[in-house]
């Protein structure tokens, strides 16, 4: 396959050297981008976050929280499952939740338990 033209005082690109060198550039660009993708999963901006949440969140905090996370993280897709404080403790254990929101506070020693301004109780494994 030929990519160019050669002369002693002309160099050119053949058909085929144009649709690689296009073809290059498009491959280099990706690269570039799956670069970017993959610093933003590494830095938590990218990817999936799966909450587990007691019903009662819904009807005041729950629903600011998710646009507030939204607002700063868009490139992560946020799953939502409601679920009683006992499930969410066993999924945050298992790994099936990654952050659970739960009432009333719950002493676990393999949980790390945050309270927030509205009393509402963010839970992760430690």
């Amino acid at each position: 396959m030929r990519l160019f033209y050669r002369t002693n005082r002309h160099v050119e690109l053949s058909d085929a050297g144009r649709v690689y060198l296009s073809e290059v550039r498009r491959m280099f660009a990706l690269l570039q981008q799956a670069e970017q993708m993959a610093r933003k999963a590494q830095l938590g901006k990218m990817g999936r976050l799966v909450l587990g949440f007691v019903g009662s969140a819904t009807y005041d905090v729950l629903p600011n929280v998710i646009r507030a996370y939204q607002d700063q993280y868009p490139d992560v897709d946020l799953v939502l499952h409601e679920m009683p404080t006992p499930d969410q403790i066993d999924a945050l254990l298992n790994g099936t939740i990654d952050v659970g929101v739960l009432r009333p506070l719950t002493s676990h020693p393999a949980l790390t338990v945050r309270t927030d301004r509205y009393g509402l109780v963010y839970t992760t494994a430690s």
